[in-house]
């Protein structure tokens, strides 16, 4: 367990903005991310998309400088990438470029970043793309299930809430300004730089760009706590396909969870491992029932994000499928795992930790993670040792606690005329009809 990921230097500017730097000089590149403490979240509760909408057009609108037009030619001239979104709990911008054009391309990022204008222009077509792509979001299955799926879990939360072709109606270019403002502020900002630069002159350019832009305090709207459900619930959408789209999860946990360790061992024995995990091996290869079969915890930073072990199965085989889901789920509950099946989780899931610092680009962004995510500061320098330690007894004990049956949502997509057993088979279940202006 000698690996040590490479450090990166941290350096706070006077108006909180906080950057790690990690100087590479093997090719002539530069790259960076910002990270913004933003995110869907925040959408205000009458107009979800707003996050979504805001992260696209900051670049798309042009700045007070250039507008949308002139600043693409700009890019182009100097062979630069620079993508901006907001996503569920974050916002990023991200720039690359080669080393000769740094001082070009971080003035264009601080205008994006300060001084963007959301053109009406920009806004109505991202505004028309968001309704189009609202309109067919139906169209795949499988994208329907996970997405109605989180909605049941999280059904009072803003993690439950996506963008309808009601709520985008209500958006004006006004309210991403003012996301804009709330959020993007220097304190409210990581940035993480790596690649072919002389670090006091890299510095002395950020300070030139940023250091006039004024902290302010920024105030997030509160996350009312999620609970797993009671009970077990069962949902069904009717939509005829000729295969069923299984999802069987509950509440699971956060990214900063003690329990992170311990989860990730059991969740790739169970259904994370590819060919070897229990859910392929049992369902896929051994009955041959399923197209595609799985699990995974989604790891939230303010909220446990979700547990889900998922299924494509043909109508005729949906009972089948579900019954071999909580058939594992349950093994791993009661059973503690073989030797062999823990010796070879950790040895995978550390191998592929190692792989994931193959750029100095990376190496930066996982440094700036930790701090945005809440992790130990000691995170990665300790994953190794720590996924190592995970024993039998953890494996059981994480199942035990995460994955209640009693307390999971079960919500199927296809056609229940053509299922192996009647709905009621599965339990009391609760028909959901999709949104008609969809």
């Amino acid at each position: 367990l000698t690996f040590h990921p490479p450090p990166a230097e941290r350096v706070v500017l006077d108006n909180g903005m906080v950057i790690y730097l990690l100087e590479d000089h093997s090719l002539p590149l530069f790259r960076l991310h910002a990270l913004i403490r933003t995110g869907s979240i925040y959408d205000p509760p009458d107009k979800a998309g707003v996050a979504t909408l805001t992260g696209q057009v900051l670049r798309d609108g042009g700045t007070e400088r250039m507008d949308s037009e002139t600043l693409n030619e700009e890019l182009d001239f100097i062979a630069a990438s620079l993508e901006t979104d907001i996503g569920l709990e974050m916002g990023s911008v991200s720039l690359s470029l080669l080393q000769k054009d740094i001082d070009v391309g971080l003035a264009i990022l601080a205008d994006v970043l300060r001084r963007p204008v959301f053109s009406e222009d920009a806004f109505l077509v991202a505004k028309g793309r968001l309704q189009e792509s609202i309109r067919r979001e139906n169209d795949q299955a499988g994208r329907l299930a996970s997405r109605e799926f989180r909605k049941q879990l999280y059904a009072h939360s803003p993690y439950g809430r996506y963008p309808t072709l009601q709520s985008v109606s209500r958006i004006q270019r006004a309210d991403l300004q003012a996301f804009h403002r709330r959020y993007f502020v220097p304190n409210n900002l990581i940035l993480a730089i790596a690649g072919d630069f002389e670090r006091a002159a890299l510095l002395q350019k950020l300070q030139d760009l940023f250091a006039d832009w004024a902290p302010q305090q920024v105030s997030f709207p509160p996350l009312p706590e999620v609970k797993p459900p009671p009970t077990m619930r069962v949902y069904y959408i009717e939509k005829e396909i000729p295969q069923t789209q299984i999802r069987l999860g509950t509440l699971g946990i956060r990214r900063n969870s003690p329990d992170l360790f311990p989860v990730r061992v059991m969740n790739y024995i169970l259904g994370s491992g590819g060919f070897a995990a229990r859910l392929f091996r049992t369902v896929r290869s051994e009955r041959g029932l399923a197209y595609d079969v799985g699990s995974f915890f989604d790891l939230f930073v303010y909220q446990p994000g979700p547990f889900l072990a998922f299924a494509e199965t043909k109508a005729s085989s949906t009972y089948a499928v579900v019954s071999l889901m909580r058939e594992e789920i349950d093994r791993i509950r009661t059973e503690p795992v073989s030797d062999e099946e823990l010796a070879a989780a950790k040895e995978a899931i550390i191998n592929r930790f190692v792989f994931a610092f193959d750029s100095s680009a990376e190496v930066v962004m996982r440094r700036a993670l930790v701090e945005y995510e809440g992790l130990p500061p000691d995170y990665l320098e300790t994953y190794r040792e720590r996924i190592a330690a995970v024993s039998k007894e953890d494996v059981l004990r994480v199942a035990q606690k995460y994955l209640q049956p009693e307390r999971m949502i079960l919500l199927l997509v296809g056609n229940k005329a053509a299922f192996d057993k009647p709905l009621e088979a599965f339990g009391p279940v609760t028909t959901l009809s999709l949104p008609t202006e969809n």
